[in-house]
Parts: structure tokens; C-alpha cells; sequence
């Protein structure tokens, strides 16, 4: 991945890599393993797809600007018989600053994970499939890690009727995340330290 400026100023960087090589059966069982190993990407151009698997589950991305990719992904790999994976990198991908999925600064970013999984589980529900909130929850871990970070940084307001979701948002990611609770208790602090992170890490890249 590199950002979208000119080339000599650019910095490479490995993203979206798959930790597990070699042939999978489709299914929950190894989507967790996928997840286990931080593979299970919820982007569709990470994938080559069968148009067969495609055709035969008549899948439709929603209708949102984020994380439309979450809840078609998480179908296919529930459904597919098998899944290839490798740890090989194959394309560069330019990353655009104002790119539609980066330049939503509302509640509408979180407003439509919440969209998302709930496809998700009405997937699970339309296929008489055990509604998991563990394996949700595992597979929407970045994206819920992503929500609690945008409502800090953008300062959103969250609206009254939703306010009980996000809570209940909140308190689940926190738990299990000290890196977050710092983020969320102390964001100031937070960002001192992940500017430094930054300068460490360009720093050691040019070294």
C-alpha cells in the first residue's frame, strides 16, 4: 500500500496479508482459524471470487458508503466450499485521502456497521444458521476498533436513539483492548504516542 503522493515520497507498506497458506474448507471453522491468524479480510478486492459462488448466493452489497464489503465477504465464507489462501503479495494499492470510504467524518460511519452486521446476522438467520455474536464479533473486531476511533476523532455526536447501541458498542471493545481504553480515556495522550510510532517507523524505513 502507498499513499496517493509523488513517488519520491512515498513508503511501502505491507497490508492485508494473509498469515495462512494452502487449501480451506469453506465454513465457520475456518473463518475462525482465518481470524485466529488476522486473514479474514472483509474487503472483496483482497479476493478472487468464484462467479459461481456469487450467482448461486445472489448476494447484493447494501446500500452504504462503509463497510458495505463486511456482510458480503462473511457470506462467502460461510458459503463456499473451499477457500485458497496465500501469504504472497500480488498488487499495490494506492490509497486515496479523499477517497469516499475516508472522508465520512459523521455518524453515519458507525450508524452503518451496526447496518452491516446486522445483514450478517439475517444471513445467518435466512439460512437457519446459529446467530454466533462471538464469531460477529471476532470478524467485525476491526471494523467496531475503527468506529470507537472516528467517534473520537471527529468528536461525533451520536444521536439520542442510538446512544444505547454505542454504549453497548463501547463497553464491549474496551474490554478486551487496553490500547482503546487509553484511546478512549485519554485521547490526547494516544495521539502524542502514535505520532511518535509514526516518526519511529519512517525513521527505521529509511535505515
Amino acid at each position: 500500500m502507498f499513499f496517493d503522493v509523488p513517488a519520491a515520497q512515498r513508503h511501502y507498506q505491507t497490508i492485508h496479508q494473509r498469515h495462512v497458506s494452502g487449501l480451506l474448507p469453506g465454513g465457520s471453522t475456518s473463518l475462525r482459524t482465518l481470524m485466529q491468524h488476522q486473514s479474514a479480510h472483509r474487503v472483496v478486492w483482497s479476493s478472487i471470487i468464484s462467479r459461481r459462488l456469487i450467482d448461486q448466493l445472489a448476494l447484493q452489497f447494501l446500500p452504504i458508503q462503509n463497510h458495505e464489503d463486511a456482510p458480503y465477504m462473511f457470506a462467502l465464507y460461510l458459503q463456499a466450499r473451499n477457500i485458497y489462501c496465500t501469504s504472497q503479495s500480488y498488487y499495490y494499492k494506492r490509497f486515496m485521502l479523499t477517497s469516499l470510504s475516508q472522508s465520512t467524518r459523521d455518524f453515519s460511519y458507525v450508524k452503518n456497521y451496526f447496518i452491516a452486521r446486522e445483514s450478517s446476522e439475517q444471513f445467518l438467520r435466512d439460512r437457519q444458521l446459529p446467530v454466533d455474536a462471538a464469531l460477529l464479533d471476532s470478524y467485525y473486531q476491526t471494523v467496531m476498533h475503527s468506529c470507537l476511533a472516528q467517534m473520537r476523532k471527529n468528536h461525533m455526536v451520536i444521536p439520542t436513539d442510538w446512544q444505547p447501541q454505542v454504549n453497548q458498542l463501547v463497553r464491549n471493545v474496551l474490554q478486551h483492548s487496553a490500547r482503546l481504553k487509553l484511546m478512549w480515556y485519554c485521547p490526547t495522550i494516544y495521539s502524542g504516542l502514535q505520532a511518535c510510532r509514526e516518526q519511529l517507523g519512517r525513521y527505521s524505513a529509511r535505515r
